[in-house]
């Protein structure tokens, strides 16, 4: 789950079949009671049905946990990271970073620093997209050092300059990028 509408869309699923609940945050939900087999089949075939999947793995679901907090901290907080993400790792998951990174790239087959890059060229899409916000304003808010380090990193990522992106989104031609 990465999302507020994925919270209230597991919270609907979970009253619907009647399974009472503690707590559905990202990634997770928390049950008052253990499922019988049947309560559990059924919730996996429906998770499964909105798009979710249900996960037992402890591994897998700290992992599960690890994505959605640094969905949360990229997507959804405001203002840029205002600490490392290993610390920010270590203090939500009272674990060692760098056991946490091992773990996740065992299960995920990528580093941490590579979703985060993923997570924030996503965020910079989406902030380009609105055509409200200039390259340095952007770069700011994902926590990039500058708009050229921003321009020349989503290049990278993506193929063409943040400008070039934005002309293809709304047909304008593009403006000069300040990465070049």
């Amino acid at each position: 789950m990465v999302c507020p509408r994925c919270i209230m869309a597991v919270e609907q699923l979970l009253n619907e079949l009647n399974l009472e609940y503690e707590e559905v945050s990202l990634g997770s939900a928390r049950l008052t009671k253990p499922l019988s087999e049947n309560e559990l089949g059924t919730l996996e075939a429906r998770l499964e049905d909105i798009g979710f999947q249900l996960l037992q793995d402890p591994d897998q679901a700290i992992v599960e946990e690890v994505k959605a907090f640094l969905i949360q901290q990229i997507h959804h907080r405001e203002g840029p990271f205002a600490e490392k993400v290993s610390l920010l790792l270590q203090k939500k998951f009272h674990r060692d970073y760098s056991a946490l990174s091992r773990l996740f790239s065992q299960i995920e087959g990528r580093t941490i620093e590579q979703f985060i890059s993923e997570q924030r060229i996503e965020k910079v899409k989406e902030l380009l997209s609105y055509q409200q916000y200039r390259i340095q304003e952007i770069a700011d808010i994902v926590g990039y050092s500058s708009a050229a380090h921003l321009s020349s990193h989503f290049k990278q990522r993506t193929g063409q300059a943040p400008s070039q992106f934005n002309a293809e989104r709304s047909g304008i031609p593009p403006l000069s990028d300040p990465s070049q």
